[in-house]
């Protein structure tokens, strides 16, 4: 039987709550940054594996380790341990001349 992912938890200073890592939130910011997740790993100093346990919930990163994510990504701690949020589809979100009334 698997065991349930680690949770990382943190007291968020601004609302007082128990929050946990939020595995999505790390996969959104490094996509946000233009980072793959080998050059994500090579710059956090852990393995594209490692980047991959994290991304997918299965482990959380280390203390030091998160202190490099928030040095490389350049989002709050809290960013990472926030709800979802849903991103939008790239092809829904396109401008057509078409359809602006300008």
């Amino acid at each position: 039987m698997m065991d349930k992912p680690q949770k990382f938890p943190w007291r968020s200073e601004s609302a007082g709550e128990l929050r946990a890592f939020n595995p999505k939130r790390l996969a959104l910011g490094r996509r946000r940054r233009g980072l793959t997740k080998v050059s994500f790993a090579g710059k956090i100093g852990v393995d594209r594996k490692s980047v991959q346990a994290y991304e997918s919930g299965v482990s959380v990163p280390s203390e030091d380790t998160m202190s490099r994510i928030l040095r490389v990504l350049g989002f709050p701690l809290d960013f990472f341990f926030a709800d979802d949020l849903e991103e939008p589809d790239r092809k829904s979100t396109r401008l057509n001349s078409s359809h602006a009334n300008i």
